[in-house]
């Protein structure tokens, strides 16, 4: 989002480029504070003013944005393979496992900022809906700091002991939580790319995804789909995961598949060839 680009109006230059990630300031201004989305909008109305060219992380942000925009390429995000792979060291995975107090159990794992947008309290409301067995079998995990209008009040399920919020997880201590979940789960709202879930594929983690937004053009068919806006569609993609061995098994290896289609390599390069060629 180009909140900040006042920063470069005195900055002269023949071509101007700028990195779109999403477009929820205007697909989804609830989500925002008014001046961020004031900003947002000057950012975009500066930019067209020096006719520049955009590129989009996503077919699905380059769909939001290219109508009314002919300069608009997809440079797909990667992952990087020397922090997120899959850690068979268990040492490693014990302390990490320590260090987050994660409970014992197959665990579900949430990482997110806590905001609105990442639809949350759906996801709470899903796992609530499984059986108390279902529960302490599969802890809740949810990792991130507290966002914009965070709360939890509204909630009751909140109080259910099997839900744990572990705050935020330092980066070089993922891979090693994303490699010992049982599911990584992302219902949001809307994503302009989704990294978390890529991550988590690159550790050979299973997914569950929004079926509504770039979510499910990055996991492709190495995914569980749901419908965010719907509890118990989210409820019975958690159900899936815990039911269907077989399936968890074949969405491990499809997700590790998949996830090597995204490289920063060939993000840079078609970058790259943006910048020299626009």
């Amino acid at each position: 989002l180009p909140q900040n680009v006042e920063f470069f109006h005195h900055v002269a230059a023949r071509k101007y480029v700028a990195t779109i990630h999403d477009l929820t300031h205007r697909s989804h201004p609830e989500f925002h504070e008014a001046n961020n989305v004031r900003l947002c909008e000057a950012g975009l109305n500066w930019l067209d003013q020096k006719n520049a060219g955009y590129l989009a992380v996503s077919n699905h942000t380059l769909n939001d944005f290219a109508p009314a925009r002919k300069l608009v390429k997809v440079a797909h995000l990667g992952v990087d393979r020397t922090r997120f792979h899959s850690i068979p060291n268990q040492h490693l995975l014990k302390l990490v496992r320590d260090r987050y107090a994660i409970p014992v159990g197959d665990f579900f794992l949430s990482v997110s900022t806590l905001e609105p947008r990442k639809n949350l309290n759906a996801l709470i409301k899903a796992y609530a809906r499984l059986s108390v067995e279902k529960q302490l079998e599969h802890p809740l995990v949810i990792a991130g700091k507290v966002g914009w209008k965070w709360s939890g009040e509204d909630v009751p399920e909140l109080k259910k002991s099997n839900i744990h919020f572990i705050g935020f997880v330092r980066e070089e201590h993922l891979a090693a939580l994303y490699s010992q979940a049982f599911a990584f789960v992302n219902v949001s709202h809307y994503e302009g790319f989704g990294l978390p879930v890529l991550e988590a594929m690159a550790c050979k983690c299973p997914v569950i995804v929004s079926s509504n937004s770039v979510l499910t053009e990055v996991a492709g068919d190495a995914c569980i789909a749901v419908d965010h806006s719907n509890i118990d569609s989210i409820s019975q993609g958690l159900m899936t995961m815990i039911d269907q061995k077989a399936e968890l098994e074949r969405l491990r290896q499809l997700a590790m598949k998949r996830s090597w289609q995204f490289t920063w390599a060939a993000c840079w390069d078609k970058t790259l060839e943006f910048y020299l060629t626009k």
